[in-house]
């Protein structure tokens, strides 16, 4: 690396250009990526020759220097094209897992209508939502958003499900069950992500709910009129995982028939158009405060506003 043909290299890598030696004995031509960015460098010297290298010598090292670095790009190109292939291949597996990890179909209840849409932004998020039957004909409803994206997102948000699952099974108490989770989760939390949740425990012989908010976005009814109130401003905590020994506060109502209960995630109120304004919470109010139909025709027509307001359609 050192000495006059080290210092030819390194003034050659710097400067993108071919250089030959005041004597003639050494010569040396970069190879350049497709941004002209050197990829190394090719050199020659003709220490044991009597003939110093002539401009016709350099001339045709650069132009072998050249073809090498095509080939040289190409090899990296390729490289780089399987291993992009290779991570699309295990996104596209780790977004198949994670969808049949979530309700493959809402719950057949009597009297009640369920609709639900999970649609990630990229491969794989941090969105969470699920129907888990309890003890004493009750339905919890769940949904969650993990901060950040991507795999890391929805292996956390993996993790948190599980735990409320297993606290679900075992207490009652929805307050309770939140608290739980919110220690657990804070105690193996180090890098300071933080999840909402919004636990819904319905009990469907009284037709009572039961709602404790962690940060999420405020679940919305409808009444039968089309007035729409946003439940438990009270009542919402902060996000699981900011403050462990912080206990969380439930909201009680009863449902009556006509009503008309929605849970979202941020990736609603947050949808950008083109223009990159978001949808908003107006915007979604105004679906919502329209005539109803069904759940599904309800939630469809969320769905489709949103989908016009980014531009898909």
């Amino acid at each position: 690396e050192g000495g006059p043909a080290g210092k030819i290299v390194k003034e050659v890598m710097a400067s993108g250009k071919a250089v030959v030696s005041d004597q003639g004995l050494i010569m040396s031509a970069p190879l350049l990526d497709l941004e002209g960015q050197a990829l190394g460098a090719i050199q020659l010297d003709a220490l044991g020759s009597q003939i110093g290298f002539r401009r016709e010598d350099l001339d045709l090292l650069t132009t072998v220097a050249f073809q090498i670095s095509v080939v040289l790009e190409n090899a990296i190109l390729h490289e780089a094209a399987l291993r992009e292939r290779s991570l699309e291949i295990e996104l596209k597996l780790a977004q198949q897992i994670q969808v049949e990890l979530l309700p493959s179909e809402p719950p057949q209840i009597a009297g009640y209508e369920f609709f639900d849409y999970y649609a990630p932004a990229k491969y794989v998020g941090g969105d969470y939502y699920d129907y888990l039957p309890l003890d004493g004909d009750r339905l919890a409803l769940v949904v969650g958003d993990v901060s950040g994206k991507g795999v890391p997102a929805a292996l956390l948000m993996v993790k948190v499900a599980s735990e409320l699952e297993a606290s679900l099974a075992t207490e009652p108490n929805p307050v309770q069950v939140l608290n739980q989770v919110n220690r657990r989760f804070s105690r193996r939390n180090p890098d300071g992500t933080f999840v909402t949740m919004v636990l819904a425990v319905l009990d469907l012989s009284a037709h009572q709910m039961s709602i404790v908010n962690a940060g999420h976005l405020r679940p919305l009814l409808r009444r039968p009129d089309g007035s729409v109130v946003a439940i438990g401003d009270a009542e919402a905590g902060l996000p699981l995982g900011v403050a462990p020994n912080r206990s969380y506060a439930q909201t009680q109502l009863d449902i009556r028939p006509g009503e008309t209960l929605v849970l979202v995630s941020d990736g609603i109120t947050e949808a950008q158009s083109a223009d990159r304004g978001q949808y908003g919470q107006q915007r979604l109010l105004a679906q919502l405060h329209a005539p109803v139909g069904l759940a599904a025709e309800i939630g469809r027509r969320i769905i489709d506003d949103v989908d016009r307001f980014v531009g898909h359609h």
